[in-house]
């Protein structure tokens, strides 16, 4: 019996839905930094899409970028991961 509890409840956490997230990228930030939040962004954008998740948001600050971005993983039907330019520039 504990074990149909057990597996039900389990079922039941991997059916709850996972939040999207918001990356953020600055030319001024550093990818020691979780890129949560504009006040801790990142530094690249090869960065936050290693990070990305299908549904994800990564929001790219103006400046100027160099390098190859290679995403970790593709986005998913009706959860693309979108990379949004912020600001001017």
């Amino acid at each position: 019996m504990w074990n149909a509890v057990l597996v039900l409840s389990f079922a039941a956490l991997l059916a709850q839905p996972v939040m999207a997230m918001e990356y953020y990228v600055s030319v001024a930030g550093s990818d020691n930094n979780p890129g949560t939040s504009d006040a801790r962004p990142l530094k690249t954008i090869s960065r936050a899409a290693q990070l990305a998740a299908p549904g994800d948001t990564v929001h790219v600050a103006p400046g100027t970028y160099t390098g190859r971005v290679m995403p970790a993983r593709s986005g998913e039907k009706g959860k693309p991961i979108t990379f949004q330019k912020d600001g001017e520039g």
